[in-house]
Parts: C-alpha cells; structure tokens; sequence
C-alpha cells in the first residue's frame, strides 16, 4: 500500500508538506488497523459488530490526499477537516448507536 503510493510521487506531490502528509497518512493506516484488528473480539466494546473495511481507508485516504493538494492551507483548519471527516464521516457512519 505504502510502495504504490510512494511510486507514483503521492508524497513528493504535496511539496513542503511532504513529512506532514507521511505522517497523517501513518495515523490514518494505524486507526484503520486499529479498528480492523477489533474484529476477532467481535462486539465485546461495542453495541453491534461493525465491519470496517478497506473501502473506508481509500476514502480517507482520498481526502487526504485532496486537502494536502493545496499550496496555500492553514495546518490546524486541515487537521480539524480531516479529523472530523475520519471520526464522523468515514468510519462512524457505519456506527448507528450513540453508545458505541
């Protein structure tokens, strides 16, 4: 996954923000193992079982790669987008009860 992106230029391409683009892309592909290793402890911790799968990464793997696009961008209004899209978006629209 990381050897594809990095032979098509994926961070060369997001210029000065190339180490910040590495490292959001790290977070993000631990969140996702993170979730996905929960899998073989089936609901325990959760309400419902939910399958996060592959799908969810490569959309917010889309998304960061699109806001580490822009030249002129304010970190921290980034961090936050990104942040929100993961948590509420991505992943927590398969989460439909309030306690999970």
């Amino acid at each position: 996954m990381l050897l594809d992106q990095e032979k098509d230029g994926f961070f060369r391409k997001a210029g000065k923000h190339a180490n910040y683009h590495k490292n959001l892309f790290l977070g993000l592909a631990y969140f996702h193992a993170n979730l996905g290793g929960r899998k073989r402890y089936g609901t325990l911790g959760w309400n419902l079982p939910y399958q996060f799968d592959f799908s969810d990464f490569e959309v917010s793997n889309a998304q960061l790669r699109d806001a580490m696009k822009r030249t002129t961008m304010d970190l921290v209004a980034t961090l936050d987008t990104l942040k929100y899209f993961f948590a509420h978006i991505n992943y927590a629209g398969r989460i439909h009860r309030a306690e999970d």
